[in-house]
């Protein structure tokens, strides 16, 4: 008897929620091994990525060049990638304290050649306040 692995063999469907994903075939047979990488391309900084299959259980790789890498034997059924993106910076409150010590202050003397912006307290050397847009005032 003369065969090929995965010859005369059901394929099984491969499918992804999304274009990061790729893999060299779209169908395979249970007991071939499977690799899917999620392209670095996609990847965005400061972002979580969870990769989510209720059909196999995969490992994880990641490669610099390459991106996440997901490898597993193909069950005897269809296996679909999933994944969620979340962006991990956030606003902390409280935790930004700017520095105005530059602002003017109606109460002291602007240099020469600047004005005080009656709107927000910057001092500006333009028409136009750099802070709030307000007009200079007219003498």
């Amino acid at each position: 008897m003369l065969g090929t692995a995965g010859c005369g063999k059901e394929k099984h469907h491969l499918t992804f929620d999304s274009d990061g994903f790729s893999s060299k075939k779209t169908e395979y047979a249970a007991g071939e091994k499977v690799t899917v990488i999620f392209d670095w391309r996609y990847i965005g900084t400061d972002t979580d990525y969870r990769f989510y299959s209720d059909d196999v259980t995969f490992k994880q790789d990641f490669e610099p060049q390459k991106g996440y890498i997901f490898t597993f034997t193909m069950p005897d059924h269809d296996v679909a990638f999933t994944h969620t993106a979340e962006n991990t910076m956030t606003a902390m409150p409280g935790s930004y304290q700017p520095d105005n010590s530059f602002l003017g202050s109606a109460s002291q003397e602007p240099p020469e050649g600047t004005w005080v912006c009656p709107e927000c307290g910057n001092w500006n050397t333009g028409k136009f306040c750099s802070e709030c847009g307000h007009k200079q005032p007219e003498e």
